[in-house]
Formats: structure tokens, sequence, C-alpha cells
């Protein structure tokens, strides 16, 4: 992957113009829908509540990396969004509990290039499931799942010992409910880009690997992820919570007949969604541009 600093700059000189979305590419929305009209609007109107599709789109097609992991990819939006960039050498595997990628064509499904995987993102043996080996050497990593600081704070734990030696994080939602904490905790340079890219809060981690722990085989780096761990309370607590987010989202719309309503209501969302409940299981100030 190129220079870090030099792609983040790149995506956000570039983010301003927009990305045009072919056709192709949108084919299985309709447009009649209001609930597909909200995801076509995440992905094609940009601005606040939704531009971080179309900064995925940029930072595929502008950081040179070679192996792009996202977890959480409900419905293909951002999917797509990062399809759109991904070059010939390029790779992406995305991952979910739930299989319901309604808006992904075909062409993104029998590309090569792309793997779905299904299932608990921290548990690695998804993978070999799959037929797909453990990503390792991962530039980019984007995470959209479970709204809370312990769901994040296990993606890392197993995902970190996977990552390039420089890798870009790239977290939606910072804003809601206790996600923020992660982002401030991590010992890395940090981006917020949330004016720019999404209402809801999106940030952006330049990892960088201690010069002491480079080097190791991916054999060793696979053994320090421990999945095990962590695996146990993570997929049904991600099942039963993105179910319930969504019933509640489709019983606002039906009362609403609105078709963007998630920053009117994404108070009332992140409210339902009371992480309290969930299982507990840290990685310093951000800055909105690259320096």
């Amino acid at each position: 992957m190129q220079d870090v600093q030099a792609a983040l700059t790149a995506v956000m000189s570039l983010l301003p113009a927009g990305v045009r979305y072919p056709p192709e590419l949108l084919s299985r929305f309709d447009g009649r829908a209001p609930f597909d009209r909200e995801h076509l609007g995440y992905l094609c109107n940009g601005g606040e509540a939704g531009a971080y599709n179309q900064w995925l789109t940029l930072l595929a097609r502008h950081s040179g990396a070679g192996r792009i992991v996202e977890l959480g990819n409900r419905y293909g939006v951002s999917t797509i969004a990062l399809y759109c960039g991904l070059k010939n050498t390029q790779e992406l595997i995305s991952i979910d509990v739930v299989q319901d990628q309604r808006y992904l064509p075909d062409q993104v499904r029998n590309d090569s290039r792309v793997r779905l995987v299904y299932g608990d993102c921290l548990n690695l043996s998804i993978f070999g499931l799959h037929n797909v080996t453990v990503p390792c050497n991962i530039d980019i990593l984007w995470t959209d799942t479970v709204h809370c600081y312990s769901q994040l704070k296990d993606e890392f734990n197993v995902y970190e010992p996977l990552l390039s030696d420089e890798a870009i994080i790239a977290i939606d939602d910072i804003n809601l409910n206790d996600k923020r904490r992660f982002f401030d905790e991590a010992p890395f340079a940090k981006f917020d880009f949330t004016r720019h890219c999404h209402v809801s809060g999106f940030g952006v981690l330049h990892y960088v690997r201690p010069p002491e722990n480079r080097g190791e085989s991916i054999d060793a780096r696979e053994s320090q992820c421990h999945p095990e761990m962590v695996a146990p309370a993570s997929s049904y607590r991600w099942l039963r919570a993105s179910t319930r987010c969504l019933r509640i989202l489709q019983t606002e719309m039906a009362q609403s007949q609105c078709c963007l309503p998630w920053c009117s209501h994404s108070r009332c969302l992140s409210k339902r969604f009371d992480t309290r409940r969930l299982p507990a299981v840290g990685v310093g100030s951000a800055s909105e541009t690259p320096q």
C-alpha cells in the first residue's frame, strides 16, 4: 500500500466531487420502496448522511491497498462502495453473520476478487468453512458491526495480528453508544471525518505495528489472535442486536413514510439498542485532516 497519509489526503481532496456509481451496480435497488431509497441514498447522495460510502470507494481506488477486509456488510451497500473502487490487483473479503446482502448484484458476487464469508467475524474458523484462507497482511480494515466498545475491542484483538505493518482502520458510527471510547483510546494517529462522512460519526486510524513486532511469520501472527477467547458471546449478540434494530427501523419507516429516516431516528434507535444489556468483554487527539 502507498503512503497512508498521502492516500488519506488524496481521498479527502476528491470527496467533495463525489462518486457516480454505474447503473449495473445499483440494479438490485427498487426505487419505489422507501427502504431501498434510503439505502440507495446512503450510497449515492453523499453528504453527512452517507458520504462515508463514497469515501470507501475513493480509498479503495487511491490507497494502493492489496487486501481489504470488511466486518459487517448488511444489505451489501458498503460492499458495493468498496467494489466500485477495486482494482484488478486488489482483494475484498466481506463478512457478516446474516446472509442478506440483498443489494449485491451478480457482478459482485461472481467476481474472483471478492469473497463473501458468513459467520461471527471474531471466530477465524469461519474462513475455512467458506474455503477462504485467513486474511493476513490486511491493508484496510473497515468495520460497521455492533455499535459498542466491547465489539470493537474484540475485533481489534482478533485482527490486529493480521494487519499489515501499516494499515488503515475505518470505523463507522463512532459517536453511537460507547464506540467513541475505542477511537479515543487507540494509540495511533487518528482522524475524525464525522463532519465530512457521517452524522453519527466516522473515524479513521493509521495503524502502525511496533518495530519489534515486525517480521513475524503468518503462522506466528495467526497464533496471536486467540479467537476462542472472545468468540462465544459475539455471534448471537450481533444477530439479535442487528435484527432488533432492523425491526425498529422498518416499523418507524412504515409509520413515517420517510425515505431517509436514519438521521431523524438515530437517537431513538441508539436508545432502544441498549448496550448495557450486552455481555461485557484499548487500545491521542483526533485531527480532521492528515498532517
